[in-house]
């Protein structure tokens, strides 16, 4: 922007400032034309006192010239016209408006002409500041007026060198006030649009960077879902074949070895698969396709049919794992398959984060808004206050892929967000470094059904010799 000029160096910039600046700007405009037209004829009324002699002349100019020109400026402003020379259009208004004060000025005698020199500095200031004149266009219509009271003042209807003096002195002052006024509410003016155009650029921007990812999630949830599914093909056919060769069903396979790495094959193959359903499933998640087949669930025995896949592990790591029944017996209308899936990976998360010795307790709380819950408590490493944000991010791990000790995908939590989302639940989770974490996953009251009627039991998994003292226990 130019210091002198305030024009924009980019001309589509100018071009669009002006239009948009004026068109804002239109009712402010006719308002103060409509009152100074207003103001022009009110001071008609002395007239008649200040100039007795010459008031039917006075009146001709005031009413017949500047009062009509102003009103003719208010109806131009209505005409496509104005858009394209409003500034030309509102200078002539300001020159037509000092103009007739000149010509009163002119043809009066007496104390007539101090009158009247009062009203063109008024029309300097008035049409400087309130216009919306260009300080460039409002200083030169200013000098003109200047320049044409020296005429008069000198030639026409002389006046008293003292008195020229000291009107000069007022009327440059008024200049150099309604010019600074001038300037100053346009640079402020062309700031404001500035900042709003780096707003809405900052906003297109954002909006297209918004796109952009959506399209890219979008891409990478579709990359995965295809992915996903061409990994399962040939992966079920080495986890069937591996646990064929482990059962040895066609005969012995020779060397103990051979069965062992059968064995691995297997249980890599069924890992791994459980790698692929999971992507696959977050992947069905953030494209919205992943739907829920409701049925009757009782949650307790769910926990219990996802239980004995983490027995070897957490034996292994002496962390006892307990169940304690719910105080009211429930059932959910749930996804069978999505709820085991909750339970699956909170409990995996727990017993994988929780050291040797620890504890997890599975638990069903209520509340006062008529929720029942599943709650996964473990006396594990915890995580940090700061991450419990990203830790339901997918693909985020919270530990360094230096130090890192434990290992996953980092989309254990993030499947479960979404399942409980679609089961317009709610996710919590409350987490202390060295001390612990607990995650519940809530549902809404209209999820929750009556107890399906079955005996009470009490079931222990087995420890792998009667002898030994059993690791994870599961009260009922």
């Amino acid at each position: 922007m130019n210091r002198i000029t305030l024009r924009f160096g980019d001309g589509a910039l100018e071009d669009r400032f002006i239009r948009d600046n004026l068109r804002s700007a239109l009712t402010v405009v006719r308002m103060f034309l409509v009152s100074a037209a207003f103001l022009c004829a009110l001071c008609g009324l002395i007239d008649p006192l200040s100039a007795p002699d010459e008031y039917h002349r006075i009146w001709a100019i005031r009413f017949g010239f500047v009062v009509m020109s102003l009103l003719s400026t208010v109806a131009l402003t209505y005409t496509r016209m104005f858009l394209v020379y409003a500034q030309p259009i509102l200078t002539a208004a300001m020159l037509t408006s000092g103009g007739g004060i000149l010509l009163m000025i002119a043809i009066s005698t007496g104390p007539a002409k101090e009158t009247y020199y009062a009203g063109l500095v008024l029309v300097v200031i008035y049409g400087s500041s309130l216009l919306r004149l260009h300080h460039l266009n409002a200083l030169a219509a200013a000098l003109t007026l200047f320049a044409t009271y020296q005429l008069i003042a000198l030639e026409i209807n002389p006046l008293p060198l003292r008195v020229l003096f000291s009107n000069d002195f007022f009327l440059s002052v008024s200049i150099l006030v309604g010019t600074l006024s001038s300037y100053l509410q346009e640079l402020y003016v062309r700031r404001s649009f500035v900042q709003q155009e780096m707003l809405l650029e900052g906003k297109a921007r954002a909006e297209r960077l918004h796109e952009a990812a959506e399209a890219a999630n979008k891409a990478k949830s579709e990359f995965l879902g295809i992915i996903s599914h061409e990994l399962r093909t040939p992966l079920n056919a080495i986890i069937g074949f591996s646990d064929m060769m482990r059962q040895q069903m066609f005969g012995p396979l020779g060397g103990e070895r051979y069965r062992t790495y059968a064995a691995d094959i297997h249980d890599s193959g069924n890992h791994l698969l459980g790698i692929i359903n999971t992507i696959l499933d977050l992947s069905k998640a953030e494209a919205g396709r992943l739907g829920i087949d409701e049925a009757e669930i009782d949650p307790v025995e769910a926990v219990h049919n996802c239980l004995p896949m983490f027995r070897d592990e957490a034996e292994q790591a002496e962390i006892r794992i307990r169940v304690l029944p719910p105080a009211r017996p429930f059932c959910i209308a749930a996804d069978e398959r999505l709820c085991r899936q909750i339970v699956i990976n909170l409990v995996s998360n727990a017993v994988k984060f929780t050291p040797r010795g620890g504890s997890v307790t599975i638990s069903f709380p209520s509340d006062d808004l008529g929720r029942r819950g599943i709650e996964v408590r473990d006396t594990g490493i915890g995580i940090a206050e700061k991450d419990l944000e990203r830790v339901i991010l997918p693909f985020v791990q919270v530990e360094s892929s230096l130090n890192r000790n434990h290992g996953g995908t980092g989309l254990g939590l993030p499947l479960v967000k979404k399942i409980t989302e679609l089961h317009e639940g709610a996710l919590l989770i409350d987490s202390r470094l060295g001390v612990g974490t607990v995650v519940t996953v809530w549902f809404p009251s209209r999820r929750i059904l009556p107890p399906i009627e079955r005996p009470t039991i009490e079931r222990q998994v087995p420890g792998r010799q009667a002898t030994e003292r059993p690791l994870m226990r599961i009260a009922v």
